[in-house]
């Protein structure tokens, strides 16, 4: 399955990150693979996912490597409550 990189943006404690909603099939590599970034970098930026647990309309981060911070993000938009293993 193809994973859709999101364009939605969030800044929190400093760090920007996409707001990526999990879509059935779906996994943790398939998403890396898609954002660029490591299985690792994604665990460490959603504490308390597991590699294999996620599932369909869970919100996970995407740390966003090397991009310069955009004039359109909400600082802290999202609470970090939002985004935990369902």
């Amino acid at each position: 399955m193809e994973v859709r990189r999101s364009s939605e943006k969030v800044m929190i404690g400093g760090k920007l990150f996409y707001v990526h909603t999990v879509h059935e099939g779906q996994t943790v590599y398939s998403i890396s693979r898609a954002y660029g970034v490591s299985e690792q970098d994604i665990l460490n930026a959603n504490s308390g996912i597991l590699i294999n647990m996620i599932k369909p309309g869970q919100a996970i981060k995407i740390p966003i490597i090397d991009e310069t911070q955009p004039s359109d993000i909400s600082q802290d938009r999202l609470n970090k409550s939002d985004f935990h293993a369902c």
